[in-house]
């Protein structure tokens, strides 16, 4: 088992269930403030798709629109995830198994220009990509949905796949 590339599957398998219980949200549940700093439900999502689709284009040196994330609509918000969360992951595959985590890149997008490692950029989408999850699922969670998304927890998760697909 590879830790790393399921706890990506994971965020990514996650933050896909989370935007299909969300577009089932009016928008006044999606735009309610949520946490002590004031975002709402329908902006961390669209900061969890757009964590991915900022790095995407990060790594192709293309710019990204930070634009859409201000109210991004949910039927975008699904369209945008369906092509960049697949392209993220095969990244992210593509790293692990050819054994570059330390491998560097350069992101213009930053001024000045930074340089980072793919496993670097990796552990930042996770870690920062955990607290707005854990936030948006207490959030699904006030608007009627449970707790069926087990508060965000990989355990079982990676325990159910990997006995499913062994590798």
């Amino acid at each position: 088992m590879d830790p790393l590339t399921s706890m990506v599957e994971h965020h990514i398998w996650l933050t896909g269930e989370m935007i299909e219980r969300a577009a089932r949200l009016a928008d006044d549940q999606l735009d309610e403030p949520v946490g002590e700093d004031g975002k709402t439900l329908r902006r961390m999502l669209s900061r969890l798709v757009g964590q991915m689709d900022m790095w995407n284009r990060v790594i192709a040196n293309q710019p990204y629109d930070w634009s859409v994330e201000r109210h991004e609509d949910m039927a975008a918000m699904r369209e945008r995830f369906a092509q960049v969360a697949p392209c993220f992951l095969t990244e992210v595959h593509d790293v692990v198994t050819g054994g570059r985590l330390d491998e560097t890149f350069v992101s213009a997008l930053h001024e000045p220009a930074k340089v980072f490692t793919y496993g670097g950029m990796i552990a930042h989408v996770l870690t920062f990509a955990a607290h707005s999850r854990t936030l948006v699922v207490l959030a699904l969670k006030k608007a009627g949905f449970g707790n069926l998304l087990c508060w965000a927890d990989p355990m079982e998760w990676v325990a159910e796949k990997w006995v499913a697909e062994p590798a």
